[in-house]
């Protein structure tokens, strides 16, 4: 017997991303920024949250139907899910760097989300400050107070990731002698 194992659907979270507080205790949602990775484990990405990405806990009936096996549990769903697959991350240097298509658009480094610096940071954010996410680095717009906004935080890492190259292809491996 084989099995797939996939997130959930995004479309019937999508209207509560961005939402303020209020509205979302209303709807019995809290929002939550992660803190630590693991620990926030998103149902749509099937990723945990990196630290510093903001969350909404809430309850989800994942067996409407009325029988005995009816349920519902808590669960996280990133704000950033929109964005699903594409978005991951990979922890590099005991931080993290978070890739939109393959590509890098940012880095999440002392608690604190830096975006690479392009056309469309200056465009969309011209006000956020700036600093280097690791020693070292050259400056990268900070982007912490737009994790209030998530949807303009999308927008930002979509138009990043569209100016930036694509990959270089991986060098195959060289046989053994």
């Amino acid at each position: 017997m084989s099995f797939r194992i996939q997130g959930l659907p995004v479309a019937p979270f999508v209207p509560l991303f961005g939402l303020s507080e209020e509205v979302l205790a209303a709807r019995g949602v809290l929002r939550r920024v992660a803190d630590r990775s693991p620990g926030f484990p998103c149902r749509v990405s099937l990723q945990d949250a990196v630290p510093g990405e903001t969350v909404l806990l809430l309850n989800y009936e994942h067996q409407p139907a009325d029988t005995p096996f009816r349920a519902s549990h808590a669960i996280y769903v990133s704000e950033q899910a929109r964005l699903g697959s594409r978005l991951t991350s990979k922890k590099m240097f005991g931080e993290y760097a978070l890739y939109l298509d393959g590509k890098v658009v940012a880095f999440v480094c002392d608690n604190s989300v830096f975006i690479k610096p392009s056309a469309a940071v200056a465009r969309l954010a011209p006000g956020l400050p700036l600093g280097p996410p690791y020693p070292g680095a050259k400056d990268y717009a900070v982007a912490d107070e737009l994790l209030d906004d998530p949807e303009l935080l999308r927008q930002l890492i979509e138009e990043t990731a569209a100016l930036m190259p694509p990959p270089k292809p991986k060098k195959p491996p060289k046989p053994k002698a």
